[in-house]
């Protein structure tokens, strides 16, 4: 939030040391602006100061947009569930090892 106005927001869970992002929005009009890549600075960090020791998440297989910021933030592919989202698309898994 910025001045009354929500550009975005990420959702997470944590549990024993491990985190999955469930969701990172950016509002369209405020999208190629780097508001996602400031959501996923703040919360690596957030997440190391937890001790977090690694992060998990699932993208579908068409937003290459945000399978750009996740593999500029180190997330590695890892697996894939085929026509996982209602779309049809597939999921692709990744997740990053953090310094505890």
């Amino acid at each position: 939030e910025l001045a009354g106005t929500l550009y975005g927001f990420v959702q997470f869970q944590w549990v024993a040391g491990e985190a999955e992002i469930n969701t990172l929005c950016v509002s369209p009009i405020h999208r190629r602006q780097h508001f996602g890549q400031d959501l996923m600075t703040g919360l690596i960090a957030e997440l190391e100061a937890m001790k977090t020791v690694r992060v998990f998440l699932d993208v579908a297989d068409n937003n290459t947009a945000a399978i750009a910021l996740y593999e500029r933030f180190r997330f590695k592919r890892t697996g894939l569930r085929k026509a996982y989202y209602a779309d049809g698309h597939d999921a692709i898994l990744m997740q990053r090892a953090l310094s505890p």
